[in-house]
């Protein structure tokens, strides 16, 4: 089997993950995922990952629109979109379900 490639969380954020998994998932439940792509790395030589927690406040996190990188949003949905098809044929939608048995 092979070893799986590994991200940092810098490039995970440059690319617009980050930004994406908040504003898509979430924001909306009271998270926030947070890198500190500038500060200590962790003992892996890894940029620090956190959780922040507002689960208690109705409405959740947002983020300002001055924020929001458009070019991330467009990178992110260009990669979901040439995923789309494939996923589709394997496991008969794009989101997995659970007890769906994935196709070969």
């Amino acid at each position: 089997m092979s070893e799986h490639k590994k991200m940092t969380p810098k490039e995970f954020q440059e690319f617009g993950f980050l930004q994406e998994a908040n504003r898509q998932f979430f924001h909306p439940l009271g998270l926030a995922l947070a890198v500190d792509v500038g500060g200590e790395l962790d003992e892996e030589g890894y940029f620090k990952v956190q959780v922040w927690d507002r689960r208690e406040d109705p409405e959740g996190w947002f983020f300002l629109p001055e924020e929001i990188d458009l070019e991330k949003i467009h990178r992110v949905e260009n990669l979901r979109v040439s995923k789309r098809a494939e996923r589709i044929r394997v496991a008969s939608g794009v989101m997995q379900s659970h007890g769906v048995q994935l196709r070969d």
